[in-house]
């Protein structure tokens, strides 16, 4: 198959379905914060990214990365046991995050944060029904229905803002953007598995058997072990500004900081996720059929990175003139930490599209060791901001050191790759 009509087939068709749900959605957002920012206060989006931070390491934890895993059995069988596995963990997990809810305010104590005490009580819930849904996705990425994630994707998003925009209306303003984060997928949930329920979901219902589900565990068992700890240490230093320095400039310069991640992020996430996606089933495809993945890769790369660096190049130009008119004046250091993200987020771009790679060719452990350097030099670069008193500093070190490590490793994903293709005997892709 020639790269052209490998990019013109289903890989492009599926990504298309993803990334026209990705685009609405991100355009509902950007049409719903205008609204936003000036209803609630700086503080109140302080208070629900600290959420969201905790929130998604517990997530993470719940799961111990075994929804990845549900994309390779290459019986369906199997793959309902991997789903069965992840959802027992999920369930004794959201448990123990229960438990934690006696100790609220020892927790919020810790971030300086009393509000969050108020509301640490939803966590269980937030982080039960994120398990859910990970598990649906790689579920429905396994049965290629992307038109189901890619429902889910737009429906959360609607009735995300649309809770959000009502509870600000409704003079809920105390909490009401966390709630807004709970109804969204919940509804989004309902909404995917109602249609075709006896065709997709209630295979799933089918139990397995202890044994089975302990077997498929520790075939898999790279995951919990090199993957959990590895995925733990990047969402941990991915939220690591929020984390680490608002117990030291308070929840309303982090709502500023909050909004800078959450304007650079979601539609980066949104893109990126759906050619992870796509990408992912494809390139695990090929490399069990023994055919090369390098060159369709490497056009990607050449392609997504050159159009990446002509829109910040635009960016970095316009962007406090887009966030004073878009979120209000008060809004202004927003753009000033997205511009001193910009080099960083073009390795996240890359990398994030292709971080797959380790799973498929079974490098989790050196996977790890990336995780380790890229949060140590991470969090060394927020102390050195916090010791000179500056959050821009610290925000600045932190995209610095960011930028090489993933550099570092988009070159060692492409020399695996290269290792793969070189002792595979197909001579085209």
């Amino acid at each position: 198959m020639s790269i052209g009509s490998l990019f013109q087939s289903s890989i492009v068709r599926n990504f298309a379905k993803l990334l026209s749900a990705n685009v609405v959605a991100q355009v509902i957002g950007l049409l719903v914060y205008p609204i936003l920012t000036r209803i609630y206060a700086p503080e109140d989006f302080g208070l629900l990214n600290l959420f969201l931070s905790i929130g998604g390491i517990l997530t993470l934890i719940s799961l111990a990365e075994y929804h990845y895993a549900i994309v390779l059995p290459k019986e369906k069988k199997d793959a309902v046991t991997v789903v069965q596995a992840g959802a027992c963990l999920l369930i004794g997990c959201t448990l123990l995050v229960e438990i934690s809810t006696l100790f609220a305010n020892s927790i919020a104590a810790l971030f300086n944060s009393p509000r969050l005490a108020v509301y640490y009580w939803a966590m269980p819930i937030y982080v039960f029904i994120l398990g859910i849904w990970n598990l649906l996705n790689y579920w429905y990425i396994r049965e290629k229905c992307y038109n189901k994630i890619s429902t889910y994707q737009l429906s959360q998003s609607m009735a995300s803002a649309g809770s959000k925009l009502a509870f600000g209306f409704g003079g809920v303003l105390a909490g009401g953007m966390i709630y807004a984060t709970l109804i969204g997928p919940i509804v989004s949930i309902i909404i995917v598995c109602l249609k075709g329920f006896k065709q997709h979901i209630q295979p799933l219902f089918r139990i397995q058997s202890i044994h089975d589900i302990h077997q498929i565990a520790k075939q898999y068992k790279n995951f919990p072990l090199f993957a959990t700890p590895r995925s733990l240490l990047n969402t941990i230093g991915g939220n690591l500004p929020i984390l680490v320095l608002t117990p030291h400039f308070g929840l309303a310069e982090i709502g500023f900081l909050g909004m800078a991640f959450t304007i650079a992020f979601r539609p980066i996430n949104l893109v990126c996720s759906s050619i992870y996606q796509v990408l992912f089933q494809a390139t695990s495809e090929r490399v069990a059929q023994g055919k090369k993945v390098l060159a369709f890769i490497r056009q990607y790369l050449l392609k997504i990175g050159g159009i990446s660096i002509l829109i910040f190049s635009i960016l970095y130009c316009i962007l406090p003139w887009i966030i004073t008119g878009l979120l209000g004046q008060e809004w202004s250091s927003t753009s000033q930490y997205i511009r001193l993200m910009l080099p960083w987020l073009l390795f996240v771009i890359l990398n994030t599209s292709l971080s797959f790679l380790p799973d498929v060719f079974n490098r989790q452990a050196t996977y790890l060791g990336f995780e380790v350097l890229y949060l140590g030099l991470r969090l060394g670069a927020l102390i050195i901001g916090i010791s000179l008193h500056s959050i821009y500093h610290a925000i600045a070190f932190y995209s610095l050191a960011g930028a090489i490590v993933l550099g570092i490793e988009l070159c060692w994903f492409i020399y695996m790759m290269y290792e793969h293709d070189k002792n595979t005997k197909e001579d085209s892709i």
